[in-house]
């Protein structure tokens, strides 16, 4: 005896074995799923630590920038004191 399905004269042995193959399908593309969003997330983890070492690199050349005009202005002074240092050492020297 063979229960036939109505709507497509299946029976329930044919309709179970599909069933089966269909189960089976979707736990080899959940599968694939799981893999590539693991996949992802692990390049997302990347990303997020090579754009924190980025920031911390652009601060470094912000704050390296920000001390430019400190330094030309030290620089500047120094040579103006040295080059009176110098006038003043070769007036006592004449």
């Amino acid at each position: 005896v063979s229960i036939c399905s109505p709507a497509n004269n299946e029976t329930y042995q044919e309709r179970l074995l599909r069933l089966e193959g269909d189960k089976e399908s979707l736990v080899l593309q959940v599968s694939v799923l799981t893999d590539q969003v693991e996949a992802q997330g692990e390049k997302i983890r990347d990303l997020e630590t090579s754009l924190e070492e980025h920031r911390q690199k652009l601060a470094s050349t912000e704050e390296m920038l920000q001390q430019i005009p400190y330094i030309h202005s030290f620089t500047y002074h120094s040579c103006k004191y040295r080059s009176v240092m110098t006038n003043k050492f070769l007036a006592l020297m004449i």
